[in-house]
C-alpha cells in the first residue's frame, strides 16, 4: 500500500507544479491564497508531503480545475500499472 501512496503523491506534486506554472503564480503567490507557508508548497511538488483535502478543494478552485483533473493519472499506462500494482498487493 505504501507504493500506492507514494504513486498517488508524484501525482498530484506534479500536477499542482504544472497548474501553477502554467498560471504564472509564484510558490509564495499560491501559498499566500492558500493560506499556507510557501515551504508546504514547496513540499507538494517535491513529493515530500501530500496537501489535505482542504488544501486540495481550494487548490481546484484557485486553478479552476476539477479534483479528478487535479488526482488523476496523466496517462493510460499509468493507470494499467497502478490497477496492477494494487491488484499485486491483493
Amino acid at each position: 500500500m505504501y507504493y500506492v501512496n507514494i504513486f498517488y503523491m508524484y501525482q498530484i506534486g506534479n500536477k499542482i507544479k504544472e497548474y501553477r506554472v502554467q498560471l504564472g503564480i509564484s510558490q509564495a503567490f499560491l501559498a499566500q491564497k492558500l493560506n499556507v507557508n510557501q515551504t508546504l508548497i514547496s513540499q507538494w511538488e517535491r513529493n515530500i508531503c501530500e496537501p489535505s483535502i482542504d488544501s486540495i478543494r481550494k487548490i481546484c478552485v484557485l486553478f479552476d480545475v476539477s479534483a479528478d483533473d487535479l488526482l488523476s493519472l496523466d496517462t493510460e499506462k499509468e493507470r494499467e500499472n497502478l490497477i496492477s500494482n494494487i491488484k499485486n498487493l491483493a
